[in-house]
């Protein structure tokens, strides 16, 4: 469960404002799966707000001086969809 809170940030804040920009997680299929199956684990759904880590590591000034907050990526967002 440890690389999970790596792999739930990496899409939606580190790609981008890190620059880390070569591969997302999704292009990782078994990465991915391992990430959703995670999220469906008991109680884990409930402690994920991809809106608070993306405002988190976008309000950085010095990486993100406009302070502009992406609305996607849409991949990620749908792992929060309702079933």
């Amino acid at each position: 469960i440890r690389t999970f809170v790596t792999l739930i940030r990496f899409d939606a804040a580190y790609h981008g404002i890190f620059k880390v920009n070569r591969r997302r997680i999704a292009d990782f299929p078994r990465l991915q799966a391992y990430m959703e199956r995670i999220l469906r684990l008991p109680g884990i759904r409930g402690t994920v707000n991809l809106d608070h880590i993306k405002a988190g590591y976008y309000s950085i000034k010095a990486l993100n001086p406009t302070g502009i907050v992406p609305a996607g990526p849409d991949h990620v967002t749908r792992l929060f969809a309702p079933v």
